[in-house]
């Protein structure tokens, strides 16, 4: 799973965009896997309108800019489950 931050001075600095995700992973499951970062404001997977499958990606925002920085020094590289 890759993660790469935005380098706006926004809200948007606390998001991360997490693709290669399983395709098993939910929502609760990203937000589960992140706490350990920091607060998770959001965490949501997305799904092919169609069919409601997942798209093997996702979104992951946290309270700061901070946390979200944290979480991609913790998690670039690794899986989820």
């Amino acid at each position: 799973m890759m993660k790469r931050p935005r380098e706006e001075a926004s809200e948007d600095a606390r998001k991360v965009f997490c693709y290669g995700l399983p395709f098993n992973v939910d929502w609760q499951d990203l937000k589960r896997h992140f706490k350990p970062a920091g607060q998770v404001l959001y965490a949501g997977v997305m799904k092919d309108k169609e069919k409601g499958q997942s798209k093997g990606c996702g979104v992951v925002e946290f309270e700061t800019v901070e946390q979200a920085k944290k979480a991609i020094q913790m998690f670039n590289g690794t899986q989820v489950w």
